[in-house]
């Protein structure tokens, strides 16, 4: 039987198969890594992996592997606790990345980009580019001889890491970044090394160079974007006014941290916050997450107990000083080190423990989950936990503290017998003793007077318990205070208040002063002198009812609450006007005027009753807002009809430039303003209104 001849395949058919061919590959070449079902790539958890980019806090031990850098943790103590020994992070153990990868059940530890093994499949759940003593600016690490600025580290993923990664998973990085979470962990070596170190701050204000770090932190994140990141974990900076490097080499303060480099930080924090809230639009689909290691590791310092720690101050380990050839910072190479690691906060002079690192992951893991950990850092005396932090204050004489002392004007109260029974004598404060918003602040346990903004020593630590802006004589209209010469309207002390003490507040603070501001109680007191000094004594009371000025009067005052408001005042306390007609002024001075009386006690009543109509309109157009009244008119009233059910015996004190010996027996000190014993009342009034919401 003849062999039958093989047919070879026509050009037609060789043709359709390439183009099966083709078909196939184009329907495969989607990524492996995110369709495949092998339980080995651990594709039921929605985060892959992890890329990581910053400074020692997130080394998994790049520097080991750069020549002639002078920042390495290669050696003992560290890695003392860690599985593998001293790997070059910066710890008795794990470091933040690494607790974090266990909380996103990643398979093995992140390996460091400069490692020469980093490749292949070792690549496919993340690395970390981090390089101890980086900084966001390129110059920032030059201080430790040959390390990886934050630019370059991102230069890396793109031209080294990301083609590799395509390799190994098939696909175009872009597909599969989204899965990935991003770390960023940088800028506190910017303020040491470079701002305060290299004494760029004596050119540079510290507000300039802040903003320039976050502008280029910013562009380094749109960086990332663009090659296909989409959730990002940025850490705050920590407060490094409290490492052990800068207490030895700082005079410290008396809460042992030194602020200005707390300050500093608490800055960058606030810009940085902002810029997660702010990029976000310019970002699509992105996932930004605020970490705030400061206040979670301030916490832990100014209450260590409370944490399971004993050693907030001290390093764990013996570090190497510079008289030995150290820089004050990493431990000693063969040093001493302390046998219980958990109860100490730093392993050197500036790392925390592993014990630290996972109070910060616990914290990190969770915004991964949740929108964001973000509070605000309170100074360690606010110990109460009081959910009103302090007061901020606006209004004339009856809640002055005393800003009227520093700038000329003839509304003053700085002598005797004013303060006659103050704690610090004649201070400013219309009345013998304490006036209400001292009162107030004790029921609210404040730690202290609240400060006259007028002062010049009111910035810094001072202000983060509230600032007083109240000016004798002011009103709420702008030309109420003119017959008492130079006097701060409402509305200046409110200009005052947005551009002055709201950015040293977030500088002391950490964060925007919206996120902060719901935590402070806002004190209006305010309007008596519209009535007394313009509406009635310039005589405009002739040419225009009681009921059209008053109206007038409580729209001016809604203007400036929600202008508060926008600033991000929530909770307002606002006081009515008392009896003005009944003050022994009217009788000084107007001795036979019989309308006076009556027609100044009208305009207070039509008053607040529109400030009672107003509250109820504002806090439907302010969202959140809580307002409360004090009917000041009423308790000053009751005890005017009936004053010894009150206490008192009188009215006036005895004239002649003597103080009556009986003061709490008055209702009014001088010929306007209430005793202490009457603004007992009235606080304990505007205390239960707080207390209300």
């Amino acid at each position: 039987m003849a062999a039958t001849k093989k047919r070879s395949p026509s050009l037609s058919e060789i043709l359709l198969i390439i183009s099966l061919l083709l078909s196939c590959f184009s329907q495969c070449s989607t990524c492996s890594f995110c369709n495949t079902n092998k339980t080995n790539e651990h594709d039921s958890y929605k985060t892959k992996g992890m890329f990581v980019f910053g400074s020692s806090l997130v080394d998994n031990g790049n520097n080991n592997f750069i020549k002639n850098s002078l920042a390495k943790a290669n050696y003992l103590p560290y890695g003392l606790d860690f599985p593998l020994g001293p790997s070059g992070r910066f710890t008795n153990g794990k470091n933040v990345i690494d607790l974090l990868g266990e909380k996103l059940q990643l398979p093995s530890f992140l390996p460091a980009f400069a490692d020469p093994s980093t490749k292949g499949r070792r690549i496919v759940h993340g690395v970390s580019f981090a390089s101890g003593a980086s900084g966001i600016l390129d110059d920032t690490g030059s201080i430790a001889g040959n390390v990886t600025s934050l630019s370059e580290q991102i230069r890396n993923m793109e031209e080294v890491t990301l083609p590799e990664l395509e390799a190994q998973l098939g696909c175009k990085s872009t597909q599969v970044l989204g899965d990935y979470l991003f770390v960023v962990g940088s800028g506190s070596n910017d303020y040491s090394f470079n701002y305060f170190l290299r004494g760029l701050n004596r050119n540079l204000t510290l507000q300039a160079f802040t903003s320039n770090l976050t502008a280029s932190l910013s562009h380094n994140i749109k960086q990332l974007y663009s090659l296909g990141a989409r959730k990002f974990v940025l850490l705050s900076i920590n407060p490094i006014g409290c490492s052990p490097m800068v207490r030895t080499m700082v005079q410290p303060t008396q809460n042992r941290c030194v602020q200005g480099l707390n300050l500093a930080a608490q800055l960058f924090n606030s810009y940085l916050k902002s810029l997660v809230d702010n990029i976000k639009p310019e970002l699509p689909g992105s996932t930004l997450v605020y970490v705030n290691t400061y206040k979670i590791i301030r916490d832990i310092i100014r209450n260590p107990s409370s944490k399971g720690f004993k050693e907030a101050g001290n390093p764990c380990c013996e570090v190497a000083s510079l008289s030995e050839g150290g820089n004050g910072v990493l431990c000693k190479r063969g040093g001493q080190v302390c046998a219980n690691r958990s109860s100490h906060v730093f392993f050197d002079g500036l790392h925390p423990t592993e014990a630290v690192n996972v109070q910060i992951v616990n914290k990190a893991y969770a915004s991964t989950l949740k929108s964001e950990v973000s509070n605000c850092s309170f100074p360690e005396d606010d110990s109460s936990g009081a959910e009103t932090k302090g007061m901020f204050v606006f209004g004339s004489s009856l809640v002055d503290n005393g800003n009227n002392n520093f700038f000329e004007n003839r509304a003053k109260a700085d002598y005797s017998p004013y303060g006659i029974d103050f704690p610090s004598g004649p201070s400013g404060r219309f009345t013998n003793g304490k006036n209400l918003i001292d009162l107030l602040g004790e029921h609210l346990k404040l730690p202290n007077l609240i400060p006259p903004f007028k002062d010049p020593s009111t910035k810094g630590n001072k202000i983060v318990h509230g600032v007083n802006h109240a000016s004798g004589s002011s009103g709420i209209l702008d030309d109420t205070g003119l017959i008492a010469g130079n006097v701060t309207s409402l509305s200046q002390q409110i200009r005052d208040f947005e551009e002055v003490t709201l950015p040293e507040l977030e500088a002391q603070l950490g964060c925007r002063s919206s996120d902060s501001l719901p935590n402070y109680l806002f004190v209006v007191g305010v309007g008596g002198n519209d009535i007394v000094f313009n509406y009635f004594l310039r005589n405009i009371y002739l040419r225009v009812d009681p009921l059209r000025f008053t109206a007038n009067l409580t729209a001016t005052l809604a203007t400036h609450l929600q202008k508060l408001y926008s600033l991000g005042g929530r909770r307002f306390v606002l006081t009515a006007i008392y009896p003005v007609g009944n003050s022994p002024m009217v009788e000084l001075n107007m001795p036979d005027c019989a309308i006076c009386a009556p027609t100044l006690n009208q305009a207070a009543e039509l008053y607040n009753r529109n400030l009672i109509g107003l509250v109820a309109n504002m806090e439907n157009q302010m969202p959140g807002s809580h307002i409360g009244i004090v009917n000041t008119y009423n308790i000053v009233q009751e005890i005017l009809l009936n004053p010894t059910s009150k206490g008192g015996n009188g009215v006036l004190c005895e004239r002649g430039g003597k103080a009556c010996v009986d003061r709490s027996a008055y209702v009014y000190f001088d010929a306007l303003h209430p005793t202490e014993a009457v603004n007992v009342q009235i606080a304990s009034e505007a205390y239960a209104s707080h207390n209300r919401f």
